[in-house]
């Protein structure tokens, strides 16, 4: 039975709006929409308590940990918790990842949201209140979402509380009214079904494109076809982003879906939620571009000479990717000194008379951009010509300019980053490993999370979701290969007692080289070192590369120390307290990063200076737990894919 609503607030309706979009199954009638999707609990095994004279329904798993995130989930018009506890069934997530779960009531009569004033953002805003006295929920992580006219007040909040909700997922709601102004660039996850015959589908595009307008994303989504959506595995995602302040809009379109809401959506919201604080990205922003050139360097990542011959020949792991190379009577006019187009990665654009780059002036269509110009003695290693990165806009890397006869401080060729070490200790055995590596040895293939050791050298691989796997070999090397996983991380190296000091134990170094292969839907990633002290409990990164196309950046640690110059090579060092799964189960720990300014496929890290640097800038070190090689990568929505092969892996002591 379909009813006609006379709502006062409906007669602004925009005059697009057609008769049919003013009955009630528009805003969610409690008649229509989705069927249950099972699940063990009803709203009888929620706690059922009043703010403010209106019914909320919570549920908090039973081992709840201080400082947990808190979900809220809003039902349609003329539904209730019930209806939408039901057919979300929020608590069986909630069990697993830990945290609290609100279904709150709409206002009396219809039970509607106050989708353009005030009533309902600032009664909101006293639920989280009152959460955080009864729970102690993280303030930083409140996430929104809501089904039907739900939906429409999930959008309307990010106008009116962005302040206070990290992150917002609407499902099947675009607002009637129009797309608010949010209060920030805020994180969006949009679900909508195609067969949808209250909100019509077709709607859904135009009105995010206000969004994406706002925040400044980039035109074009990445768009991933077959998502595997638990009830539709001919799902779409597209994701627009980084947009301002590294957030996404991301979009699963659900083939055949009708006006409804589903506990098969869950996971996929999740995901991409928590994610997120009000602060920012919690682990990274940034989505791969599989033809960018790799890392590049300025200088030969550590050296700052050059080849001085304009007939150099580029490094094959820059030619096999697409990319042209200029071998002679090169004229360099824009540069990327990282692989990572952008002002914010400190490029630069060098001028050069075909054959010494460098001594000239740069066209202010370029400096106008905001790109410095390297004026003088400039290593050009990855060009771009058009300021369009990409292999499909004929882009190319140059090799020449400097000084000194093709000798740079960290090593002897200047072949896009391969060679040189970014500090003063080259390491023990191989000293071509930059050029020549290869696994050797006896192999263990691992498909299944596992922590062990081969030939003494101690390992582990970690995923959540896909089809991933990792390849251990008795040197130390390693490869890992990873298919729509959520998050995916590999390591290998040296294990310890836990028992001494990094200085009782010696000075610790690694060596590494890395090849990326069909790198996909990457939004964070570190390449590094990884590891754990205990006494104080801490786990640390130092991150020399990355997988995803965007650096790792302020949202990796609330204590920013700044940039140091640690190991030859300049470093922001950032620091951050966390609760959750550590080496010693759900535990305060600290986290302690340093992340390289200019990325590198290939070199030699002194672990030891990183560990002083930190020590100097009060954050402490404990006893030894691991020190390993590392491979990371996830997906806010899911899909991470590709492989990062470590042909040379070796962590070590020198005394």
């Amino acid at each position: 039975m379909r009813l006609g609503i006379a709502l006062s607030t409906i007669a602004v309706l925009l005059t697009a709006t057609s008769a049919r979009n003013l009955d009630k199954r528009q805003w969610g009638w409690g008649g229509f929409g989705g069927g249950g999707n099972g699940g063990g609990k009803t709203i009888n095994d929620y706690k059922r308590e009043q703010v403010s004279g209106r019914d909320i329904h919570v549920y908090a798993p039973s081992n709840l940990a201080p400082n947990s995130p808190l979900l809220l989930s809003l039902h349609g018009m003329d539904q209730d918790p019930n209806y939408q506890q039901s057919n979300t069934h929020w608590e069986t997530l909630a069990d697993k990842e830990g945290f609290v779960v609100v279904y709150p009531r709409g206002g009396t009569g219809m039970s509607t949201w106050d989708i353009q004033g005030t009533k309902d953002t600032q009664w909101v805003s006293q639920i989280i209140d009152q959460m955080k006295k009864e729970y102690n929920i993280d303030t930083k992580r409140v996430y929104l979402s809501g089904f039907s006219m739900g939906g429409m007040f999930t959008y309307h909040a990010m106008s009116q509380i962005a302040n206070k909700i990290a992150a917002f997922a609407p499902c099947s709601g675009p607002n009637v009214f129009g797309a608010s102004k949010a209060q920030r660039p805020v994180p969006i996850f949009h679900v909508h079904g195609t067969n949808d015959d209250v909100l019509n589908y077709n709607q859904v595009e135009g009105f995010l494109k206000n969004y994406r307008d706002q925040f400044h994303c980039p035109s074009q989504a990445d768009t991933k076809t077959n998502y595997p959506n638990r009830e539709n595995p001919n799902a779409t995602l597209y994701s627009w982003g980084p947009c301002d302040k590294g957030v996404y809009i991301k979009h699963l379109k659900l083939q055949g879906r009708g006006h409804s809401p589903s506990s098969a959506d869950i996971e996929d919201i999740w995901n991409f939620l928590k994610e997120y604080t009000v602060d920012g990205p919690v682990s990274a922003s940034g989505n791969t571009n599989p033809t960018t050139g790799g890392n590049g360097g300025n200088g030969g990542n550590g050296g700052n000479g050059g080849n001085g011959n304009s007939n150099a020949k580029c490094s094959s792991n820059i030619t096999k990717q697409g990319y042209k190379c200029c071998s002679s009577n090169c004229e360099v006019v824009y540069t990327d000194t990282d692989g990572d187009w952008g002002v914010e990665n400190d490029q630069w654009c060098g001028c050069g008379n075909r054959v010494t780059v460098g001594n000239g002036t740069c066209s202010a269509k370029i400096t106008s951009q905001g790109y410095k110009c390297c004026p003088n003695g400039c290593i050009i290693y990855y060009t771009d010509d058009d300021g369009t990165w990409g292999v499909n806009n004929d882009e190319w890397c140059g090799c020449g300019g400097g000084s000194n006869n093709g000798q740079s401080n960290g090593g002897s060729s200047s072949n896009g980053g391969s060679s040189s070490n970014g500090g003063s200790y080259q390491g023990a055995g191989n000293t071509n490993f930059c050029s020549n590596a290869k696994h050797s040895g006896k192999s263990e293939k691992v498909t299944s999370n596992k922590v062990g050791s081969i030939n003494g050298i101690g390992y582990e691989l970690w995923s959540d979701s896909g089809n991933n796997s990792a390849t251990f070999y008795e040197d130390g090397s390693f490869s890992c290969s990873f298919q729509y996983a959520k998050d995916y991380l590999c390591r290998s190296g040296l294990s310890f007692d836990s028992t001494k000091t990094h200085q009782q134990i010696g000075h610790i170094y690694a060596e590494f080289k890395l090849v990326k292969q069909n790198i996909q839907n990457v939004d964070y990633s570190y390449v590094g070192i990884y590891g754990w002290t205990r006494n104080p409990l801490v786990e640390f990164y130092v991150v020399d590369n990355w997988l995803s196309q965007y650096r790792p950046g302020d949202w990796v640690g609330n204590k920013k120390h700044g940039d140091f110059t640690i190991d030859g090579a300049k470093y922001t060092v950032y620091e951050n307290t966390r609760y959750g799964p550590s080496i010693d189960g759900n535990t305060n720990f600290k986290q302690y990063f340093s992340i390289r300014q200019q990325p590198r496929d290939c070199g030699t890290i002194d672990i030891t200076a990183h560990f002083q640097q930190w020590e100097k800038l009060g954050m402490t070190m404990g006893k030894m737990h691991e020190a390993k090689v590392l491979g990371e990568a996830g997906s806010n929505g899911g899909g991470t894919s590709g492989t990062a092969d470590f042909p040379y892996a070796k962590v070590y002591v020198k005394n």
